[in-house]
C-alpha cells in the first residue's frame, strides 16, 4: 500500500464509515462543503463592507443605503455563524462515531502490514492494494448484521438478516413479537423506536474480531503450512505487543536469525547438546525465567534429556522451574533445543494468545476459491504428486457455465514455447469473461 501509515488507515475508516453510517458519512461531506462556501460567503460579505465604506459619505451615521448594506451583511454574517455552531454539534456526532470505528481501521492497518511482508517468505505471496482492501470490506460484512439507518425496519429484511445466528433470531423474534403486541407492526413494517439499537463499541468489537479472523484466514489460503503458521505468529505479536504480554527483548530473541555474539559461546557441557543449540541456550540467559536454564541442563542432565528428546516436547513442561515460563519463553526454549518442533510451539503460542482457529491452517471449497478470482486476479493450485485436478475443477467450471465447446474456457499445457500462446489466451479471455487452465 502506497502512502503513509496515517493516511492508509484514514482510509480504512472512511470506507468503514461508508459501510456502517452512510447518512453521516454524506452530512459530513455536506458540513465541509458548507464550510467551505461559509469562508467564501464571509470572504465575500467583507468585501462587500469594506467597498460600501469606501464609498459611504462622510456622515456615515446618516448614510442610510449602508447602514442597510451594513445591517444586511451583518445578518448574513450572523445566519451562517448560526448554521455553522449547529454543523459543529452534529460533526462532534459523527468523530465520535469515528473514533469507535477507527479501532476497526486500526485492525486493518494491522492485517495489510502483515500482508505486505508476505512477499518477503515468498515472491508469489504479493497482492494488490485492491484485493487487501476487498477482503477487508468482505470481513467487515461477515461481522453481525449491522443496525439500518432510518426508516422502517421490514420484518422480513429484518429475518433474512439473523438467519445466520440463533441468539440473534432468539432476540429478534422476541422484538418482532413485543411490537405486535403494541401495535406497532404497521404493513409488515416495525416502528424504529421498536429496535433495539445496538451499542457501537459491541458492534465496533465485533468487527475488530471479523476483520482479525476473515482477513488472516483470506490471507492463509496462499501459503503453505509453515508460512502459514509464521504468519499467524507474525499476527499474534502484532495484536498484543501493544498490551505489553511480550517482553521487547524476548521478541527480538524469537525474531533473531542467529545467537547473539556466537563467538563468545562456550562449548556445550553435554554430549547430546549440540554447539549450535548450546549457543541458543546461552542466549536464553538475557531472559530472567530462562536464565538457569544452561546451569540446570548441566546439574540435572538426565531429566534435560529425556524432555528434549520428547516425541513432542512443546505438548509437555520443561524440567524445573522453566515449566512456569510464559508460552512465548516456551517457544524460545524449544526454538533452542528442538528447532524441529518449532513450528509447532508457534502453533500453541497463536492458540493460546489468538485461539486454535488461528493455528490449525483452513482448507477452502474450490468453489470458495473461484469465487475470489478477478479478471486480473488468477487462481494458482500448486499440486504434489499426481493430483487429479481436471475432476474437481470441471464439477466448478460447468456449472458456471465455461465449456470448451463454445470457447469460453481454453485449455493449455505449459511447454517450452507455449508462453506466447497462452498469454493471448489469457488477453482474449479477459475481454470475453471466459477462463484459461
Amino acid at each position: 500500500s502506497r502512502g503513509p501509515p496515517a493516511a492508509r488507515k484514514e482510509e480504512l475508516l472512511e470506507l468503514v464509515m461508508t459501510q456502517e453510517r452512510p447518512a453521516m458519512v454524506a452530512d459530513h461531506s455536506m458540513i465541509l462543503r458548507h464550510r467551505w462556501e461559509f469562508r467564501m460567503k464571509q470572504e465575500e460579505l467583507e468585501n462587500t463592507m469594506l467597498m460600501n465604506l469606501r464609498e459611504a459619505d462622510e456622515a456615515l451615521a446618516t448614510d442610510s443605503f449602508v447602514i442597510d448594506k451594513l445591517q444586511e451583511a451583518g445578518e448574513g454574517l450572523d445566519a451562517a455563524l448560526d448554521a455553522e455552531a449547529s454543523e459543529r454539534e452534529q460533526e462532534f456526532e459523527i468523530e465520535e462515531a469515528r473514533a469507535v470505528f477507527r479501532k476497526v481501521a486500526a485492525r486493518g492497518m494491522v492485517l495489510m502490514h502483515l500482508a505486505n511482508h508476505l512477499p518477503a517468505l515468498h515472491p508469489a505471496y504479493a497482492m494488490s492494494r485492491g484485493t487487501l482492501i476487498r477482503a477487508f470490506l468482505a470481513a467487515i460484512d461477515t461481522a453481525a448484521h449491522k443496525q439500518p439507518e432510518g426508516g422502517h425496519v421490514h420484518v422480513p429484511r429484518l429475518i433474512a438478516a439473523v438467519k445466520h445466528s440463533p441468539f440473534l433470531r432468539f432476540r429478534t423474534a422476541a422484538t418482532i413479537l413485543k411490537a405486535a403486541i403494541k401495535g406497532l407492526v404497521e404493513g409488515g413494517a416495525i416502528v424504529p423506536d421498536a429496535v433495539p439499537v445496538p451499542d457501537p463499541n459491541l458492534r465496533s468489537v465485533e468487527m475488530v474480531t471479523a476483520v482479525t479472523y476473515h482477513m488472516f484466514d483470506f490471507l492463509r489460503q496462499s501459503l503453505t503450512r509453515e508460512h502459514a503458521t509464521t504468519a499467524a505468529a507474525l499476527l499474534t505479536i502484532r495484536v498484543l505487543e501493544p498490551s505489553g504480554i511480550f517482553p521487547p527483548g524476548q521478541l527480538e530473541l524469537l525474531l533473531a536469525t542467529k545467537p547473539p555474539h556466537p563467538g563468545a559461546q562456550a562449548a556445550a557441557p553435554v554430549e547430546w547438546v549440540s554447539e549450535g543449540a548450546w549457543a541458543w541456550v546461552q542466549a536464553l540467559s538475557s531472559v530472567p525465567a530462562l536464565s538457569h536454564v544452561a546451569r540446570e541442563i548441566e546439574s540435572a542432565s538426565d531429566r534435560w534429556n529425556h524432555w528434549v528428546h520428547h516425541p513432542t516436547p512443546e505438548a509437555v513442561d520443561p524440567p524445573g522451574p522453566a515449566a512456569r515460563g510464559s508460552p512465548l519463553e516456551k517457544v524460545l526454549l524449544i526454538r533452542a533445543l528442538r528447532p524441529d518442533r518449532t513450528l509447532e510451539a508457534l502453533n500453541r503460542l497463536v492458540s493460546t494468545y489468538l485461539g486454535a482457529a488461528f493455528a490449525v491452517p483452513t482448507t477452502l471449497p474450490l468453489m470458495a476459491l473461484y469465487k475470489l478470482t478477478r479478471p486480473t486476479v488468477a487462481l494458482v493450485i500448486l499440486t504434489r504428486g499426481e493430483v487429479d485436478v481436471m475432476g474437481p475443477l470441471a464439477a466448478v467450471l460447468q456449472p458456471a457455465g465455461y465449456s470448451i465447446e463454445d470457447g469460453s474456457l481454453s485449455i493449455h499445457v505449459l511447454g517450452q514455447g507455449q508462453e506466447e500462446e497462452v498469454e493471448e489466451a489469457i488477453e482474449r479471455q479477459m475481454h470475453r469473461g471466459g477462463g484459461v487452465l
